[in-house]
């Protein structure tokens, strides 16, 4: 569910960021400092309420990634009342969704969302190069129901072990589309081993590439089952 499309880019990760690429393709130029948001009326923001009524008659809760055309905190004139709109939905749906909120900016989150809002989402942040280390530190000071990392694209041999005794969830994959940038066989694994010696689940995505999806598998490196929110 996105609450609109278009962002800044925040760091090495986003150089080529298929976001763009996917609202370019449609026409919509939403991205960077100087275009405006493209927002969206009630019907779009009815259907988690749609998920959410699904979900209770099946006696299961959903999982919904918030976001994949943009950043919910983005700290842009304009974005407030969305948020808030945001905020609202996903109170009144948490019995029945897991929000999943990945942000490259964890330093605006206690800022922007109310902290009992958060206590009921996952929350996460991108850290695809060492400089981004920093990121884990603010994202692990939001409450949440549950913390994780997305490592993609992944652009370098990283090491996370200082953070996994507080981490839930390891993403990572390789970079897609033409200008991608290379993922080492040897970094994704080494990922995999950080995950396993805490005993915390590992999700791989894709390997870089043009059409990462048809590359071979690599023994080893699987998609694992997905963590389940801590009280």
């Amino acid at each position: 569910m996105n609450p609109w499309w278009g962002c800044q880019k925040a760091g090495p990760e986003c150089a080529h960021c298929y976001a763009e690429r996917q609202a370019t393709r449609y026409g919509s130029a939403c991205f960077g400092n100087d275009n405006a948001r493209r927002f969206f009326g009630d019907t779009h923001w009815n259907e988690p309420l749609k998920w959410a009524r699904k979900a209770s008659k099946e006696g299961r809760k959903w999982r919904v990634f918030c976001a994949s055309m943009g950043d919910v905190f983005e700290d842009r004139p304009g974005l407030d009342e969305h948020r808030a709109r945001l905020w609202s939905l996903i109170d009144l749906t948490a019995n029945a969704l897991d929000w999943l909120l990945l942000t490259k900016r964890p330093q605006n989150v206690r800022r922007m969302m109310p902290e009992s809002t958060g206590r009921k989402c996952w929350m996460g942040t991108t850290v695809g190069v060492p400089q981004a280390y920093p990121r884990l530190d603010e994202i692990l000071e939001v409450p949440a129901a549950l913390h994780f990392v997305s490592c993609e694209p992944l652009l370098a041999d990283l090491n996370i072990r200082p953070w996994l005794p507080r981490l839930q969830w390891v993403i990572t994959g390789g970079e897609s589309g033409p200008l991608f940038r290379e993922c080492k066989r040897e970094w994704v694994t080494s990922l995999r081993d950080q995950a396993a010696s805490f005993g915390v689940p590992f999700f791989f995505k894709q390997w870089s590439g043009f059409r990462p999806e048809h590359l071979p598998p690599l023994d080893g490196v699987v998609h694992s089952a997905l963590p389940e929110a801590r009280p």
